[in-house]
Parts: C-alpha cells; structure tokens; sequence
C-alpha cells in the first residue's frame, strides 16, 4: 500500500493548492466584508431595527424613529410605501433615500395601523452601534489564518480555518438588507455548525490517538466517517438553502424556517455534548483529561449564546440586545486558538496570561473612572452625556496605558541629554 509522507511531492502540491484556496477564500470574504460596511455605512440612519417577522426590537434612545413616535413591539410595514419584504426594492429605496428628508413611515401598534413621518440622518463610522458585529467577524477571521499559520497548516488548522471563515461570513452579513449578503448569511448559518462539529471530530481524534509507552492507540476516526459528516452537515445545509429560496425570490416569509435555521446552532450544541460524550467513554486517560479541559472552555463561551439563541426562538421575544448577544461570541475563536495551539506555540501561556492581566486592568480602571466621573458629577450638579462619558473614558484608558512606556522615554532621554556621566 502506498503512502505519502510530508515531504512527498503530492502532499506537497495539495497541500500548497489547499493554501492558495484558503488564501483567496479570506480575502475573498474580507472584501466582502469591506463592502458590506462600505454600503451600511452610506446608508441613512433610521433609528430602529426589526426582527425576521418585521417587528422593532431596538429603537435608538434620542435618534430618528424615537423622535417620530416608533415604539418597541411595533410592526415595520413600510417605509415611503415600499415594505422590508420585497428586499431589491427597500435596498434601492434606501439607497436614494437622503438624510434630513422626511419619508412616511407605517407602523402596527396593538392591531391599529399608524403612520408617522421619520426623518433620517446620516449614519456615523460606528453603524448605530452595530460595529460590534464586524469587529467580531475580523476576530474569528485573524484567529483562524494566526492558528493555521502556527500549526503550519495542516489538517485541523485548514477546518479551523474554514470554520472561522465562515462565521466571519455570517458576521459581516449580518447587517446589510441586499438579497445577496441575506443568502450568504443563511448559506454560512447552515454550514457553520457542521464545519465547528467537524472540527471537533479532527481534534478529538487527533487527541485520542495519544500514546502510551510508545504504543499508539487505536482511535475512533470519527472524523473520516462520510455517514456521519453527512450527519452533521446535512440539517443546517438544508435549512440554509431553505431560507436562501425566499430571499432570492425577494420574500422575507418564512419566518419559521429562518426559526429552524436559527435554532440549529443550539442543535450543533447539543450534538457536540453527544460526540464529546462519546469520546470521553472511549478515549484513554491522558486523552479524556485534555479533552475536559477543552469541554469547559468551549462550553464556557458557547452554552450561554446557544441558550440565549433557544429562549429568543421558543419565546419569539428579544431578551438581549443583539450586539451584545453578537459580541459574547467572541470567545469562541479565543478559547478555539487556545485549544488548538496549546503545546504547540511557546509563547501562548504568556500570551494568554497577559491578555487576562490586561483585560481585568481595562475593567478595573474603567469601574473607577465611572464611579468617579458619577460621584463627581452628583456633587458638583454637572449632567454628561452617555456619548461624552464614552468617549472620555476611552480617552483616559488611552493614557493611562501609555503613561508607563511614555515616562521611560522622557527619563531616558533626559538622562541622556543633562546626566550623562
């Protein structure tokens, strides 16, 4: 029987043609993305969001539907008589629509129609607020080139890549209402879990097959079984074409499917208990153990999403602002690269453990500056904005931060300029 080595001429070049793909498939989603901000952001402000079904979840405290009377709970039926469910056309209108020009905006509230005037406004860099999702994006993008980079590319590094490009995917999607970036989303909300799942089965096989004494050990090989990657992907594949249908056809119906897509991240979840379960039976000691710790770090940063995502579906009611629910998935990427390049990159503990030094510096000297700042202003009768507050408490992280490193500078160039001996 034939085998190749690394250092074969054909492992050689499909290892290379799987770099150049992967290569061009980032860059081909990071322009994606580029254009996704670029169009969001020459869009008008409107000042309220809405769900699948259309109904306002999020009305931005002092913006442009605030001031016209836009309620949460409300039904968005049209705006200047063109209804989100016909995709090209509210995109087209929106994409003419001027700030400052004021459009009739019609509601439902209670089961009575309304219709109310909104005056839109230009839409600042930070998209209402809804730049969280593309910063999310570009961490699941970074972290999945630096891993399959450090792991030199090989067969975990380029699922974890894939993976990472597809939530990135999702991420960037998220926001604009053009038909193409809704049927990228949906394509990739399918296949995302199926790629995560599938990278699991890579690593906890690659995890089982330890070895004791010398003597490898027999692994389940999960991961090469066609019937249960079909499994995996199938479900969430499906639903995403599904969902893609409609929206090519400019229908924004479907909402239960949109439900079951949805849904199918918490399904993903739990058939990542069953497989870890599995593994956890059939693995040796070493192995069992490492694969815990992998279990509770992921778990960590993944349950609380999933549940969330379960009580928003079942109880058809938005708990959580969305951006918030979108920025906690962040650690997901983290806890994967840590899992995926522990024992593998020297400097990671130290990485890993300034990051948590710096985080919890962040949130100590921010808890402080806010405490101070309201402290200060009930005695002295000084009223500061939510935006203002923002924007100087950024400022003063900024320079506490370059305090250290900028007072080394001066005295090192005083002591070389007046006390040189």
């Amino acid at each position: 029987m034939q085998t190749f080595t690394s250092d074969a001429p054909g492992y050689q070049a499909n290892g290379l043609a799987s770099s150049v793909f992967l290569l061009l498939l980032a860059v081909l989603i990071l322009s994606l993305g580029v254009v996704s901000y670029t169009q969001e952001l020459g869009r008008p402000a409107l000042g309220f969001h809405w769900t699948n079904t259309n109904v306002v979840y999020i009305v931005r405290q002092g913006g442009p539907a605030e001031r016209a009377g836009v309620r949460e709970g409300d039904v968005f039926v049209s705006l200047n008589e063109v209804t989100p469910g016909h995709l090209s056309e509210f995109s087209r209108m929106l994409a003419r629509l001027a700030a400052v020009e004021a459009v009739p905006l019609a509601v439902e509230r209670e089961g009575q129609p309304l219709t109310l005037t909104l005056v839109p406004e230009e839409k600042t860099p930070s998209l209402e607020g809804w730049i969280v999702d593309y910063a999310v994006a570009l961490v699941f993008w970074a972290t999945g080139l630096f891993v399959y980079r450090k792991r030199a590319g090989d067969r975990a590094a380029r699922f974890y890549l894939l993976a990472s490009l597809c939530a990135a995917l999702v991420l960037f999607t998220l926001l604009p209402a053009v038909p193409w970036s809704r049927t990228l989303q949906c394509l990739g909300l399918g296949l995302a879990p199926g790629l995560f799942l599938h990278l699991f089965l890579i690593y906890a096989d690659e995890t089982s097959s330890l070895t004791r004494g010398g003597e490898p050990i027999s692994r389940p090989g999960l991961s090469r079984r066609p019937w249960l990657l079909a499994l995996l992907y199938l479900p969430g594949l499906s639903f995403g074409v599904l969902n893609s249908a409609p929206v090519v056809l400019q229908m924004r119906g479907f909402a239960q499917a949109y439900d079951l897509l949805t849904l199918n991240l918490a399904v993903g979840v739990l058939e990542w208990l069953i497989l870890v379960f599995f593994y956890l039976r059939s693995s040796p000691l070493a192995a069992g153990r490492q694969l815990e710790e992998t279990v509770v770090g992921i778990g960590i940063t993944a349950l609380p999403f999933a549940t969330l995502e379960v009580i928003d579906v079942v109880t058809e009611s938005q708990l959580f602002d969305p951006r918030f629910l979108h920025l906690s998935a962040i650690g997901l990427p983290l806890a994967l690269s840590y899992t995926l390049l522990k024992g593998r990159w020297a400097a990671l503990d130290s990485f890993v453990n300034r990051g948590l030094v710096y985080t919890a510096l962040v949130a100590l000297l921010l808890t402080i500056y806010l405490a101070l700042v309201e402290i200060c202003g009930r005695l002295l009768g000084i009223a500061i904005s939510r935006r203002g507050l923002l924007l100087t408490a950024t400022s003063a992280l900024i320079i506490a931060f370059l305090f250290v490193p900028l007072r080394a500078g001066l005295q090192s160039l005083m002591d070389r300029l007046f006390y040189r001996r």
